[in-house]
């Protein structure tokens, strides 16, 4: 199973969509990616206010090329 990396290694500050919190309409920060199929990463956010967790899948860029996983 592949690690988790730090975000911050990744995703440049600022770079993320920052939804509101479906319980208290707070805005979330992404807290971690991690790869979940070919093309597909699973992205974990959190609520700062509530402490609400919500999952989704998002499209990713190969950047990395083949053997990514």
């Amino acid at each position: 199973m592949p690690q988790p990396q730090l975000l911050s290694s990744i995703v440049p500050l600022g770079a993320t969509e920052r939804p509101a919190c479906p319980k208290c309409q707070a805005q979330m920060t992404l807290a971690r990616i991690v790869p979940a199929f070919s093309g597909t990463d699973l992205h974990t956010l959190e609520c700062t206010l509530c402490n609400h967790v919500l999952k989704k899948l998002g499209a990713c860029e190969d950047w990395r090329g083949p053997g990514r996983w």
